[in-house]
């Protein structure tokens, strides 16, 4: 239940224009659940509002690229990574 208090903090401090109190909370989140659907949207959403829009699409492809099936790897994987190497 923990990870689903600090989704909502994190989510309602970026509502309120607390992006870095929200990066904090959600951070908190991924520690909790690596895996959390939830808390790796918010926490893109968290690092746009921040003013780094590179470092939320870099986190949102990484999170694609990690829960992608095989199929979908093979045919877009190699693309996706090569926009990532640009976004660093």
């Amino acid at each position: 239940m923990r990870v689903f208090a600090f989704i909502q903090l994190g989510s309602s401090y970026r509502n309120i224009g607390r992006s870095v109190s929200a990066i904090s909370a959600l951070e908190e989140a991924l520690a909790l659940a690596p895996g959390d659907w939830a808390a790796r949207i918010f926490y893109c959403l968290a690092l746009y509002s921040a003013g780094e829009p590179a470092k939320a699409l870099k986190a949102a492809l990484s999170y694609i690229l990690q829960d992608a099936d095989s199929a979908t790897q093979k045919r877009y994987g190699e693309v996706l990574r090569g926009y990532l190497s640009d976004l660093t």
